[in-house]
C-alpha cells in the first residue's frame, strides 16, 4: 500500500499532459487485465470446477488491486 501511496504523490505532481499520459498507460493495463480475466475464463473454466473457481479467484483479485490502485488515483 505504501507504493500506492508514493505513486498517488508522484501523481499529484505532474502536469496534465503527464497526467493524461500516465492515465492511457492505466487505462491500458486494465485492458490488458480483462484480457487475462477472459483467456483465463475460457481456458481454465473448460477444465475443472476446482481450477475454473481458481482462475475466477484469482482474476478478483487482480480486479480488486487494479480498482483500488485506479480509485485512489481519482
Amino acid at each position: 500500500m505504501d507504493k500506492i501511496e508514493s505513486l498517488h504523490h508522484i501523481y499529484k505532481d505532474l502536469n496534465e499532459n503527464e497526467r493524461v499520459a500516465v492515465e492511457g498507460i492505466l487505462d491500458n493495463a486494465v485492458t490488458q487485465l480483462k484480457m487475462v480475466q477472459s483467456h483465463i475464463r475460457r481456458t481454465l473454466l473448460g477444465t475443472g470446477k476446482v481450477l475454473g473457481n481458481l482462475a475466477a479467484g484469482l482474476w478478483e483479485m487482480l480486479t480488486g488491486l487494479s480498482n483500488s490502485a485506479l480509485a485512489s488515483w481519482s
